[in-house]
């Protein structure tokens, strides 16, 4: 089944959800409360990457000690010590390295204190901002606010440091996924800027506490709102003979896949058809 949703302001939120009447008479929801809950999109012709990090490279983050006596962050392979259940089994991207707590073999988790790891500096400006990552806790006390990691954010002209999350839950030996949403960072006040700072702080709060922490697979994109010409067929910014195949390829493709969510649609009617061609036609030779 195909739905084609009505079109939006830009990064407006859209809520939709499904219904159909079965065979018995009754008549069923997903969400199972719909309409009192259903589900959102965001409104956007596309996605802009603004920063990635999979840690294969030193793209200038900086590993600081804030206090603690063992455990400083270090970029690198894992080393999985077999006697010390603890560390993880590899990365979490599967690239090879990532960021680790005194990635050493035997027991090196942080101790007595903080090490904190601040990212390059971001431009986050002009759109919806997500901020994704995946991070490996390993704690053997559980859900105490004293061993933690927490995630903060910085606009690096003397602001504070705003947090955005704050993990202090066991996950074993697994890497677990987190995002930042745009209402995730309204709702805690901060002002995007072009000079933005991520940083990641792990504390050992106890003396005799194990905390292990590792990152990986940061990633910060940005929802957009750019104009689009439904007949620039392969979206290289000119309409022209090369715009042809594309074009009968979504005509006649049960399942096609556009460059851009707009094109095709020649007579903006929301459907591509046959009615589309003439006006397609009158692009390319207009």
């Amino acid at each position: 089944y195909d739905a084609v949703f009505p079109g939006g302001e830009c990064l407006e939120e859209l809520q939709f959800y499904f219904s159909t009447l079965a065979d018995d008479g009754n008549q069923y929801t997903d969400p199972a409360d719909a309409p009192q809950n259903a589900f959102a999109a965001i409104w956007a012709s596309g996605q802009s990457v603004l920063f990635e990090d999979d840690f294969e490279s030193d793209q200038g983050w900086l590993a600081e000690n804030a206090g603690a006596s063992a455990g400083d962050w270090e970029r690198g392979v894992p080393i999985n010590d077999p006697n010390y259940a603890f560390d993880p089994m590899g990365d979490s991207d599967g690239s090879g390295r990532c960021w680790l707590t005194d990635n050493s073999p035997g027991e090196s988790d942080v101790d007595n204190g903080a090490v904190r790891l601040t990212s390059p500096i971001i431009d986050m400006t002009g759109g919806d901002i997500t901020i994704a990552y995946d991070y490996f806790l390993r704690l053997d006390r559980q859900q105490d606010e004293r061993d933690k990691i927490a995630v903060r954010i910085n606009n690096e002209e003397g602001g504070p440091w705003i947090l955005l999350a704050l993990h202090n839950t066991d996950g074993g030996l697994n890497w677990r996924h987190n995002v930042i949403t745009q209402a995730d960072l309204d709702a805690a006040g901060v002002t995007l800027t072009e000079t933005m700072r991520l940083r990641f702080r792990i504390n050992d709060g106890f003396t005799q506490s194990m905390v292990e922490g590792g990152l990986d697979a940061v990633r910060v994109t940005r929802l957009e709102c750019g104009s689009c010409d439904p007949c620039d067929m392969n979206c290289d910014g000119e309409i022209d003979a090369f715009d042809i195949e594309p074009f009968l390829e979504l005509l006649f493709d049960p399942d096609p896949v556009p460059c851009d969510s707009c094109t095709g649609d020649a007579n903006g009617d929301g459907d591509i058809d046959a009615f589309d061609i003439e006006p397609f036609l009158n692009c390319l030779f207009p």
